[in-house]
């Protein structure tokens, strides 16, 4: 036993040995059988069906048709269609928006001799007063100011009550305001502040001589085809006769400036003609009224 134990390392050596030969032999002649099975002659190609066409499957699909897009509450130009939302403007002097429908069934004109009006510009509506300077020294000055409906000239203190322009002339200062830009030096103005009270609309209105006082509302500016040299000023929602005509004034837009004007007969016979009308010229004078900037007119199309 105790030779056995001392030769058992070249035992184990032997029978390992003996192991990888029966295992080599093994694997010899099994390789030779996979070598006689690739030699045999393959098994004969099935032949395929003939070709069969068939008619492709045509899709039934459902034609949806949209419903009409519905104008907003803010106005019937406020109208969202599926891709084409309305082109929305704001006014950062007014602090209002408007809006150009997506679309519009009336035709855009620049000059058509048809029609009686031409539209010579767009621009907001000038308060009814202005302040357009002062009289006297500072320390006890005369506001002057224009009465816009009639052009007529006022003067007065505060406290005066102008019975027939409806207002009170609350509080008049001269005031000296500094204006600075980064491309000049500060420049110091000498400027007229008045505070009224409206008697119309019984509000406190705020006006200075620096610049025009102007109201959300827009106006248009016609003129008349058959005398070239007369021009009507007209709102939303008025209305003109010419030569047995009505021409409605239906909406106004500032930017871009246009007016939508319908006609028809005055007896109310008919269909009306609905037209889109723009400046004949695009180089129309300063229609946003006195000593203001065009550029503060930004446009935000959502397209």
């Amino acid at each position: 036993m105790r030779a056995l134990l001392r030769y058992s390392d070249k035992v184990l050596l032997v029978l390992c040995t003996v192991a990888f030969l029966v295992a080599a032999a093994f694997a010899a002649l099994r390789f030779r059988h996979l070598d006689a099975i690739a030699m045999r002659n393959p098994a004969p190609a099935t032949t395929a069906a003939a070709y069969e066409a068939r008619a492709s499957r045509v899709p039934e699909i459902d034609t949806v048709l949209w419903p009409a897009a519905s104008p907003q509450s803010r106005g019937t130009e406020w109208l969202y269609d599926v891709f084409t939302p309305p082109v929305i403007y704001y006014n950062r002097d007014t602090g209002q928006f408007t809006v150009t429908p997506p679309s519009s069934d009336a035709p855009v004109v620049r000059n058509d001799g048809d029609f009686a009006l031409e539209l010579v510009s767009v621009r907001q509506e000038p308060y009814r007063i202005q302040l357009v300077g002062y009289v006297g020294d500072e320390a006890a000055p005369l506001a002057t100011f224009e009465n816009v409906e009639n052009g007529d000239t006022l003067v007065g203190r505060a406290g005066r009550v102008f019975e027939r322009e409806q207002f009170t002339l609350v509080s008049f200062d001269i005031r000296r305001v500094t204006t600075s830009s980064a491309d000049s030096m500060p420049v110091i103005e000498t400027i007229g502040i008045a505070v009224l009270r409206d008697g119309r609309t019984d509000r406190e209105e705020t006006l200075t001589t620096r610049e025009r006082k102007m109201m959300p509302r827009l106006q248009a500016v016609f003129r008349l085809r058959s005398e070239s040299a007369e021009q009507r000023v007209l709102r939303e929602g008025t209305s003109i006769t010419i030569g047995g005509l009505e021409y409605f004034v239906a909406q106004l837009s500032l930017a871009p400036m246009q007016a939508v004007v319908s006609r028809r007969p005055v007896d109310g016979s008919g269909t009306p003609e609905t037209r889109t009308l723009v400046p004949a010229s695009s180089a129309v004078s300063n229609p946003f009224g006195r000593d203001s900037r065009p550029s503060d007119i930004f446009s935000f199309p959502t397209r």
